[in-house]
Formats: structure tokens, C-alpha cells, sequence
């Protein structure tokens, strides 16, 4: 429709949507004023919706995120009832964190540590070495640097 209108008349149509702000405006061409009556109500509840999402925006800024950790938030409840606290797993890698207790022979430690590897993979050895390391009184690097070089000199 917008195709077939006179230059003039589509420019007049035109600046008039540009410069409207919620009064009447004077449009001398019939034409025109019907377009023009018909892009005013899409204009006017446009400008509702941005107004009515500008104050919610406002309100939620002022709350500083408050409302959505509100609307995304599970009760207590329910927190306290389905999740449990799980301690992650802490890798010893300095030499420091020995633990004073009269240390595991090494070599029964490797000997254990080995079983797992030829029964399960490397990376269960890995996980035990890094769980039982402390208990054994002997360090993650230690214990790692003898396993490995058996692995490489294919030692069971």
C-alpha cells in the first residue's frame, strides 16, 4: 500500500510518525490522515507496552536483581531435604601435607594402588592415590611417580 503512494504524501505520512507524541496532529492530506489514523493506534500501544516493561525494569533495578533470585529461588524446604553437602576431593601436591603417622610400607601402597589400575582403569589409581595418600602417610607425587614408572616399565 505504502508502494503506490506519491512521494510527497509517503514523506508527509512519514515525518508525522516520526514527530508524533500522543497529541493530534495537524495532516492536511485525507489520505495521509487515514494512514496516519491507522499507524497512530500500533504507535500508541507500542509505546503502552514499552512504558508498562520500563517500570517493571525500574522497579526490578531499584531491587538490584532482587525480584529474580525471588522467582528463581526453591524453599528451604525443599533445599534442605534434597541436597546434601559433598566435601570435594582435595589433591595433596606438596610434599608439606605428609601426615605425621608412621607411613605404609611404599611399596604396599604401589602394590594396592596397582591392583586397582589392572582391575579397574588409571583413573580409579588416580582417584585412590588421591584419597588414600594422607591416610598412608605418603604424598599424591610420591605415590603417582612410583605407579607410573611401574606402568611404563610394564611392572604389575
Amino acid at each position: 500500500m505504502y508502494e503506490a503512494m506519491p512521494p510527497e504524501q509517503f514523506k508527509e505520512l512519514f515525518m508525522a510518525m516520526l514527530s508524533y507524541k500522543g497529541e493530534d496532529m495537524d495532516i492536511k492530506d485525507p489520505m495521509v490522515k487515514a494512514l496516519f489514523a491507522k499507524e497512530k493506534v500500533e504507535i500508541d500501544r507500542n509505546e503502552a507496552e514499552y512504558e508498562r516493561i520500563r517500570k517493571i525494569r525500574q522497579e526490578n533495578g531499584k531491587k538490584g536483581g532482587e525480584a529474580k533470585k525471588r522467582a528463581n529461588a526453591v524453599p528451604e524446604q525443599v533445599i534442605s531435604q534434597e541436597v546434601v553437602e559433598v566435601e570435594q576431593p582435595k589433591i595433596i601436591t606438596e610434599q608439606t601435607e605428609k601426615i605425621s603417622v608412621e607411613p605404609r610400607p611404599l611399596k604396599e601402597c604401589v602394590d594396592e594402588l596397582m591392583d586397582i589400575y589392572h582391575t579397574k582403569n588409571y583413573e580409579s589409581m588416580i582417584y585412590a592415590i588421591n584419597h588414600k595418600c594422607r591416610k598412608w602417610g605418603h604424598t599424591f607425587e610420591e605415590l603417582k611417580a612410583k605407579c607410573d614408572t611401574r606402568i611404563e616399565l610394564g611392572e604389575t
